[in-house]
């Protein structure tokens, strides 16, 4: 008799062994299906916002295209060369207004003031020797 009551004990354990597997693997797989759909997850939010710069890609390239249809449009060269390169159609009449030079006081080595010439301002001085004659003479 005494084998089997020491049968009995381990059939006992047994099937609590199992359970226990079981729940392992069940928790394995359940941990293991949960991080794949975490993945797909960032990997849907990474291909939509794929999408949105490819449509923003995408108009900037329209973009892109058409000015460069408008670049090679008649038009545009005719413009370009016009004020580029200084050119003029046959027929026309090209007029040019000189910008005219702030007219102040120079002097010179001897210490004489020239009325009338040009100073020799340039940047920020040449700006503000521009806007005192405007408002001032």
């Amino acid at each position: 008799m005494g084998k089997t009551s020491d049968w009995r004990k381990t059939k006992s354990y047994f099937p609590k062994l199992v359970f226990v597997l079981c729940l392992l693997l069940l928790a394995l797989l359940v941990f293991s299906v949960a991080r794949e759909y975490l993945k797909r997850m960032e990997l849907d939010r990474e291909i939509a916002k794929l999408e949105q710069e490819l449509a923003s890609l995408n108009f900037e390239k329209k973009g892109f295209l058409s000015s460069i249809e408008s670049y090679q449009s008649g038009f545009f060269l005719e413009q370009e060369a016009r004020e580029k390169l200084n050119f003029k159609k046959s027929g026309e009449t090209v007029a040019v207004i000189p910008i005219a030079a702030p007219s102040v006081g120079v002097k010179t080595a001897e210490n004489e003031t020239i009325a009338g010439a040009a100073a020799p301002l340039s940047g920020a001085w040449a700006n503000a020797a521009l806007w005192w004659n405007y408002f001032f003479n």
